[in-house]
């Protein structure tokens, strides 16, 4: 029988799971994210943050990678990771300028090990696929009639996974979860004329969403073992592969202060397309280790009710980071930290009026511990997007993460 605390751990994660579902959007500022689903997330976990969002080869087992179940075959402890994000973010359209922050709990995963000796991990856990949240003010005047417009949104689609791994004899470790992608986006728009003869209207649409997606992740076994380069201590590559997903997408559109107020209930497929993944790895020594990742996703193929948003374009990411493991035996207490460093660029899904919206940014990170499995992670993330001309938005983002990362021992049992 599985102790007390362990059970305890199983209702907490049932629980928040659920409470994100239905609370877990918060708003993050941006305007870009009127488009498609809104802003696509690639945060894995609180520790792979640190390695510029990705570090697809790294098995680590203090860590839960969503990204690449493959990953999860090194865990050797009953875990549980649950983390929040702060984002700031201050943008500027070439003419107004504004400044954001919020925080939001973010993620929480648990991994509960079957057999470590082949790598069996079974996990579960929820995290944000995307978020919605733009609000846009103007003031117009048409041939000397004032008015105001006003456009907002909010919500997104979080990641419900399920998964596993294994680790075959010969060192290749391989992994699958079943995901399930769910939420809930609003978009509104109105125009208010004030005191004048016209009629203020406004419109509402809701669009509620759901579906199944799986994903497929493979690790290498030591490559240096075969290729002898003389260079690295390991070296490994990471390939991942979600496929696409249908969303069940409920829609209402409600209008309000036309000739009549009118509501359009509507059922269709919203279409996600897959994202395929590669991953290097390389150990220089026992402590430390560099990754180079490369993540696409091409959005142009997104869909709904067959409609196609000219808006969206593929999405591609590249990642170079480096990370400082602690020491085994560590002599003082800053030897037990971890640090992690890297940058990426990010060409994004985002296409305006025939302009690429690029990003690019730095990433830092650490994990100091309580005990031998118990930790604390911290990730830092400063990114530029976009560009304030033509219309478009330059948004300078800084995202902060911290996570908590506990360990419960497998196969304690309840005294008599």
């Amino acid at each position: 029988m599985l102790n007390k605390s362990f059970k305890n751990i199983i209702t907490l994660v049932c629980v928040l799971i659920a409470v994100m579902v239905v609370e877990g959007f918060s708003q993050i500022g941006s305007g870009y994210s009127r488009n498609g689903i809104g802003d696509v997330l690639i945060n894995p976990s609180v520790r792979r943050n640190g390695l510029a969002g990705l570090g697809l080869a790294s098995t680590d087992q203090f860590d839960v990678n969503s990204l690449n179940p493959a990953a999860w075959n090194g865990i050797r402890s009953v875990k549980i990771l649950a983390s929040m994000r702060y984002f700031a973010n201050n943008y500027s359209d070439g003419i107004n300028s504004n400044f954001l922050a919020s925080s939001s709990f973010e993620s929480i995963a648990l991994s509960i090990p079957i057999s470590i000796d082949n790598g069996i991990n079974f996990v579960m856990g929820t995290t944000p696929y995307s978020k919605v949240d733009y609000d846009v003010i103007n003031n117009n005047i048409i041939d000397s009639i004032g008015f105001k417009s006003h456009y907002s949104g909010d919500g997104g689609l979080n990641k419900i996974y399920l998964g596993t791994s294994f680790r075959f004899p010969f060192g290749l470790s391989v992994g699958m979860s079943a995901d399930y992608l769910v939420g809930t986006i609003n978009h509104r728009a109105s125009v208010d004329f004030g005191k004048t003869e016209f009629v203020n209207t406004s419109f509402v649409n809701e669009y509620k969403m759901g579906g199944f997606n799986f994903n497929f992740g493979a690790i290498s076994p030591n490559l240096e073992r075969n290729l002898s380069l003389g260079l690295f201590e390991d070296l490994r590559v990471a390939v991942i592969y979600s496929t696409g997903a249908k969303l069940n997408t409920d829609s209402r559109e409600l209008k309000f202060g036309t000739t009549e107020d009118t509501l359009i209930v509507n059922n269709y497929k919203t279409e996600i397309p897959f994202r395929f993944g590669i991953g290097l790895e390389t150990q220089f020594s026992k402590r430390f280790r560099g990754y180079v990742d490369y993540l696409y996703q091409n959005w142009s193929k997104y869909r709904t009710n067959n409609q196609q948003d000219f808006n969206l374009a593929a999405l591609s990411k590249i990642a170079l980071s480096f990370e400082y493991l602690p020491s085994a035996k560590p002599e003082s207490f800053w030897q037990t930290f971890a640090l992690r460093f890297g940058g990426f660029l990010r060409n994004s899904e985002f296409s305006i009026k025939g302009e690429k919206i690029n990003e690019y940014g730095v990433n830092l990170g650490f994990s100091f511990p309580f005990d031998q499995i118990n930790l604390i992670d911290f990730a830092l993330e400063y990114s530029v997007r976009g560009k304030s001309v033509s219309y478009l938005q330059k948004d300078s983002m800084l995202k902060l993460w911290v996570g908590i990362n506990f360990a419960e021992l497998w196969f304690m049992r309840d005294e008599d």
